[in-house]
């Protein structure tokens, strides 16, 4: 059975805790791929703007917007900012208080069927616990740095699958373990592999007639 046949199996909330760079918003954009390429709506850190509401406005708005677009995947960006532990800040408003009511109140709510809400999170000590209970973010995915041979690879794979370009497009295996193992390359994580294959696109796309393969392997040769 296809997985996004199943998709009403996966859990409603999900954060993807890791270093700044690791892939989490790729991981969120392949998720996505994998339920059979649903939309996905992205949601940065939301200050109320000293207006009282104004931060729980926003988020109805999202979750609204998602409702009309499921299924699809909500990812709510860099969840430590947006709900900080208070022991270490000091600066939990009221604001906070009523958006974590009402995702809440949302998550495993009939009105979210079909929709995933994906929280990344690069520092978690420094985000409310309270956000990582259960019926909130309390699955948590660790998203570090690929270490072996076969994380780079799933990596980059998921990478490529954010291009509608290079759909058709098969990049030999030997070529991908030769560019991951390059110097300039090496212990990079899932935006380095986005830029360098944006580069790739770019030049195969400006240059008529041009090889995708060939503009790859230049680029990654060049790529700091």
């Amino acid at each position: 059975v296809a997985f996004h046949e199943k998709r009403d199996l996966l859990p409603q909330a999900i954060s993807f805790v890791g270093p700044p760079g690791t892939g989490k918003g790729t991981r969120a954009n392949y998720l996505a791929t994998m339920m059979g390429g649903v939309p996905v709506l992205k949601l940065g850190n939301v200050s109320s703007g000293g207006l009282r509401g104004k931060k729980e406005d926003r988020y109805r708005a999202a979750i609204e917007a998602a409702k009309r677009l499921a299924p699809c995947v909500l990812c709510i960006d860099e969840l430590e900012k947006i709900f900080p532990n208070t022991e270490k800040t000091g600066n939990k408003s009221n604001d906070d208080d009523e958006v974590i009511a009402y995702l809440q109140s949302e998550i495993g709510s009939k009105g979210m069927k079909g929709i995933v809400l994906i929280g990344t999170c690069n520092k978690p000590d420094e985000l409310d616990t309270a956000m990582l209970r259960n019926g909130r973010f309390g699955l948590c995915v660790a998203v570090l740095p690929p270490q072996t041979l076969d994380e780079k690879l799933d990596l980059f794979a998921a990478v490529k699958s954010q291009f509608e370009s290079l759909n058709e497009v098969e990049i030999p295996l030997d070529l991908i373990m030769k560019i991951l193992e390059m110097d300039n390359l090496r212990g990079t994580a899932g935006n380095d592999y986005y830029e360098l294959l944006r580069l790739a696109a770019l030049k195969w796309h400006l240059s008529a007639g041009g090889d995708f393969i060939e503009a790859l392997k230049e680029m990654a040769v060049l790529f700091r």
